[in-house]
């Protein structure tokens, strides 16, 4: 190769370079000001609100269901009642005695969760979580009195059932 074609070579490549250079440059502006130009939008976009979860009744029969013809929401069969109050288990007294858990509708057991009331849970649901970070914390953590809740639970499983992580702490 001659010493022209070279010289010729590399203006062409610099040439070449500088082109996509200056085209780059003015796609990166030309992005810039349709985003700095682009609508917002005028309120911020609107959630469903999150319905609690309930636990389904480990009994079968107390929790029959019939789902109609006409494609209406499924009805639960009234539970077996019994009036007889509970009685002592041998070895232990009236007050230690089982008691099956309160119901919140008819073949659920109690709620999983419960809303908490300005950031701090109820003493029946003393474990907070987090729905941004996934996280939930339990009495006594490190961050527990910082912590706002957004969903408060009685156990810790019951927090972990539904997605969280334990707090690292």
């Amino acid at each position: 190769m001659t010493l022209s074609k070279v010289t010729g070579m590399v203006t062409l490549l610099r040439r070449v370079f500088w082109l996509v250079a200056l085209s780059g440059g003015a796609f990166a502006a030309w992005t810039v000001w349709n985003r700095r130009n682009s609508a917002l939008p005028t309120s911020p976009p609107e959630w469903p609100p999150i319905e609690p979860l309930v636990r389904a009744a480990p009994d079968a029969t107390a929790n029959a269901t019939t789902v109609s013809s006409t494609g209406d929401a499924p009805t639960f069969a009234a539970p077996p009642t019994d009036d007889a109050q509970p009685t002592a288990v041998s070895g232990t007294s009236p007050a230690a005695a089982p008691v099956a858990p309160p119901v919140t509708a008819v073949g659920t057991e109690p709620l999983m969760w419960v809303a908490p009331d300005g950031g701090s849970c109820p003493d029946s649901h003393p474990i907070k979580a987090n729905d941004n970070s996934g996280i939930y914390h339990v009495p006594g953590g490190r961050f527990y009195n910082r912590t706002g809740a957004e969903r408060c639970y009685a156990l810790a499983d019951d927090a972990e059932a539904d997605g969280y992580r334990r707090a690292k702490n």
